[in-house]
């Protein structure tokens, strides 16, 4: 009897020992078919914003993970780029990386692009959108810049450069003598002035198809130009036949009276306000329209800058600026300036421009671009 007891109380144990066991089992099991599962996201809001690192703890193993991140509220949309494919079973990754996509517009070629990116730099959404870039071409911001949130707009500057010819006048000089036998203020013509023409060769840079650049190659000249030789006239009974100069200070200039009356209001001078800028401006830079619109450019465009007189006649009377209103020597055209002069000054008044230089020299310096025998630079 007693040995039945003690064999049934081993029974008993065995059982209770082998349920022990199995439920031990079942624990583990379950917690054998989950992991931890790392998960990184990044806004992109601004450059160099840090990714926010959380984890989901429990993630079933043969879960995808497009199952197991909407299951905790991630998104799982086409906003967002995810370096894992969302049917990717969980068993088989560790950590996965969410990264929001940015919106915004590209300029380039005249064309807006609209897009929806999630490129990690500006070099990656071109190569993504397939648009290509030659090696001097350039962006705004610079392709190497992270894309994020805060940028809205990437324009594409292209540039190329082209080796050009055009003809060119060539102004001529005038050769003058002041002649005592003449009367003061008439002037003769010994000998006409010719413009010459020479081929000017200049690599031209352009971007989004405007010029922006001229470096000068060669200049060949294909006519000389033949200089005009001039006799002015100095006699008067005051000047008993000799030749005064024409300076800011002497009492037979014309000028100060002319600076008294002045009238311009943006686009029109008075009549003799205008006669004296032709005067000056023919024969700083010829007769010929081409010369005449190049140094009244140079004069209205000082006109235009903070730095200098607001009216053309200031700008040309300035001291130290202009030598042929320094010298006198504008006087031999004052009233009498040639049409294509007259036409320059007026198309100049009213907006008309052949470059943007401030200065200009009758020789070649550094950096310097002749137009219409003068040399123009910016300092």
């Amino acid at each position: 009897m007693f040995e039945n007891g003690k064999k049934y109380h081993k029974q008993i144990a065995l059982v209770i020992s082998t349920f022990l066991f199995l439920l031990a089992l079942g624990y583990t099991c379950v917690f054998s078919l989950s992991k931890t599962l790392t998960i990184k996201v990044n806004n992109r809001l601004t450059a160099g914003s840090k990714s926010q690192v959380e984890q989901i703890t429990n993630a079933g193993l043969n879960k995808t993970l497009r199952q197991v991140l909407e299951e905790n509220s991630y998104p799982t949309d086409d906003s967002y780029v995810y370096d894992v494919n969302l049917d990717t079973k969980i068993k088989n990754i560790n950590e996965v990386t969410i990264d929001k996509k940015v919106n915004g517009n590209i300029e380039v070629d005249g064309n807006v692009i609209e897009y929806t990116s999630g490129a990690q730099n500006i070099n990656d959404l071109l190569s993504e959108l397939g648009i290509k870039m030659s090696t001097i071409d350039y962006t705004e911001p610079p392709v190497e810049t992270e894309l994020t949130q805060d940028i809205n707009k990437i324009v594409i500057h292209r540039q190329n450069q082209k080796r050009e010819q055009r003809e060119e006048a060539i102004a001529y000089t005038v050769d003058q003598t002041y002649d005592s036998n003449l009367e003061e203020g008439e002037v003769e013509v010994d000998i006409p002035g010719i413009e010459g023409k020479q081929l000017v060769t200049e690599d031209v840079k352009y971007q989004d198809g405007k010029p922006i650049e001229r470096n000068l190659v060669t200049q060949e000249v294909l006519l000389q130009p033949v200089t005009q030789v001039v006799r002015i006239g100095t006699k008067s009974e005051s000047s008993a036949g000799s030749y005064l100069p024409y300076s800011s200070t002497n009492s037979l200039n014309p000028v100060s009276s002319i600076l008294s009356n002045l009238s311009y209001n943006g686009t029109e001078l008075n009549q003799e306000a205008f006669d004296l800028v032709c005067a000056i401006v023919e024969h700083e830079g010829g007769s010929n329209y081409t010369g005449a619109l190049a140094v009244m450019s140079c004069v209205m465009n000082r006109v235009d800058s903070p730095n200098y007189p607001d009216d053309p006649v200031s700008v040309l009377t300035a001291p130290g600026q202009f030598a042929s209103y320094l010298d006198g020597y504008y006087l031999q055209f004052l009233g009498k300036s040639s049409v294509e002069v007259r036409q320059a000054v007026k198309d100049c008044l009213n907006g008309k421009r052949s470059h943007n230089y401030l200065n200009f020299r009758s020789y070649r310096t550094e950096n310097s671009v002749n137009i219409g025998g003068n040399w123009f630079f910016n300092d």
